[in-house]
C-alpha cells in the first residue's frame, strides 16, 4: 500500500508544479487553482508533499518573478501546509 501513496504523492506534487509553472508562464488564473487543488490532494496522499509549498517560491525566483510579489498566492500554498504540519506532527 506503500508503493501507491508514493505514487499518487509523485503524480500529484508533479502536475501541481506543472500547472503552478503554466500559472507562471501564461497567466492563467484557472492554472494556479488545478495547481492548489492537486496540492491538497498530494498533502492528502503523503505528507511529504509539504516541501512542495517552499518550493513555490523557488520557482517564482527561477522564473524571474521576485518571491515576494503575489504573497498572498503563495499563502495559497503556505497556510495549509502549516496547518497540516501542526495538525500531524504537534497536534498528535
Amino acid at each position: 500500500m506503500t508503493d501507491q501513496t508514493d505514487l499518487f504523492c509523485t503524480a500529484f506534487m508533479t502536475g501541481s508544479l506543472i500547472f503552478y509553472v503554466d500559472w507562471i508562464t501564461e497567466g492563467k488564473r484557472s492554472r494556479l487553482w488545478f495547481s492548489f487543488i492537486l496540492f491538497l490532494l498530494a498533502l492528502g496522499s503523503k505528507p511529504a508533499a509539504i516541501a512542495l509549498a517552499f518550493l513555490i517560491p523557488v520557482l517564482d525566483w527561477h522564473f524571474g518573478k521576485r518571491w515576494m510579489s503575489n504573497i498572498g498566492i503563495k499563502s495559497l500554498y503556505l497556510i495549509p501546509a502549516l496547518v497540516f504540519a501542526y495538525v500531524t506532527f504537534v497536534a498528535l
